[in-house]
């Protein structure tokens, strides 16, 4: 397992990507859980939240996502938007929306893509960095991997 998570860490420095940070933080926090779950000797604790996020920490939480689409997002700096650790974060904000932070951001990239890609006047090379992915071939990776097709797929289905 810690193996395996060096190794998604190595690649993702490596390749770069639009959800870079908050991938390697995601990482870092499923490592940590990993070590506790399996060296700790201390039994551990009940988890601090319940219902995940109010309704208040979620709305700002959102309209930052929302503002910084396009930006590299990194689950230390939602957690303050929160006012929550980055841990407990992840965990309530899995719990309100049914998925984690980075693939939420994911998929509203892949939906300000979708919807770049109605308009032909830009090449998918130009939507990729639009729409706060590093490259062509990260758009297309995370594109297939929410939609089923590649961006290329999608704009010819819209004709």
């Amino acid at each position: 397992m810690i193996a395996r998570l060096g190794t998604l860490g190595r690649r993702e420095l490596s390749e770069g990507g639009a959800g870079g940070r908050l991938y390697l933080e995601g990482l870092a926090t499923l490592l940590t859980v990993h070590l506790l779950r399996g060296y700790s000797s201390s039994k551990p604790l009940p988890l601090p939240h319940r219902g995940g996020l109010a309704p208040r920490q979620m709305r700002r939480v959102l309209d930052y996502i929302d503002a910084h689409l396009t930006e590299e997002l990194g689950l230390a700096e939602l957690a303050a938007i929160a006012g929550l650790s980055p841990n407990h974060f992840g965990e309530a904000f899995k719990t309100s929306v049914g998925k984690s932070p980075h693939r939420f951001v994911m998929e509203r990239r892949v939906g300000h893509a979708m919807a770049l890609l109605r308009n032909d006047e830009h090449s998918i090379a130009e939507i990729a960095q639009a729409a706060g992915f590093s490259n062509q071939s990260r758009l297309t990776q995370n594109f297939r991997r929410v939609t089923g097709l590649t961006p290329g797929q999608f704009r010819r289905s819209l004709r």
